[in-house]
């Protein structure tokens, strides 16, 4: 049983600049893509930009094996019986109990199932450093088998990956 009336509230729109980061400056943008993050209280902004692909003639004779653990993140060999090991220690302690609490004190507030500006703020910060992270790793195992003329790279899969860790819930 409404009326059929409906109010336009005025919003004032403000022009927003987007600067192409100096980085950025020499190159080709393709694409600008800007994602709002926490009920759009900021928003990520994402350039994809053209490379030229430098085409590499590695050795496929050579391999790179990689495993990945929990406490030591990739056990890496290869076939000329060279190895190397990337820490996950760091990459555990990242994951930490913070949230744990921040919850707990949400719940005692009665506030709701909706995370708070802290819990997102700190879920943010969480996942800009795991992304730094496993980036670093990756750049660093492509380095080595650029360095080493390593051509094949071996990922090794197991099912039962985290059968025996402790995560918790």
């Amino acid at each position: 049983m409404g009326t059929g009336l409906s109010f336009r509230t005025q919003q004032r729109i403000r022009s927003i600049t987007i600067t192409t980061p100096p980085v950025l400056a020499d190159k080709t943008i393709k694409e600008i893509r800007i994602i709002p993050k926490a009920d759009a209280r900021f928003f990520e902004i994402q350039y994809t930009y053209q490379v030229e692909a430098a085409q590499r003639n590695l050795n496929p004779t050579h391999a790179l094996a990689i495993d990945f653990g929990i406490d030591n993140l990739m056990t890496a060999v290869s076939n000329r019986g060279e190895s190397f090991l990337i820490d996950g220690k760091r990459l555990k302690s990242i994951n930490h109990k913070r949230n744990t609490c921040l919850q707990s004190v949400k719940d005692k507030q009665h506030y709701g199932k909706k995370t708070t500006r802290r819990q997102a703020v700190l879920q943010r910060k969480r996942n800009n450093q795991v992304r730094d992270y496993m980036g670093k790793a990756a750049k660093q195992v492509v380095t080595y088998c650029i360095r080493n003329d390593i051509g094949s790279l071996i990922v090794g899969y197991n099912t039962t990956f985290q059968r025996s860790s402790d995560l918790g819930r």
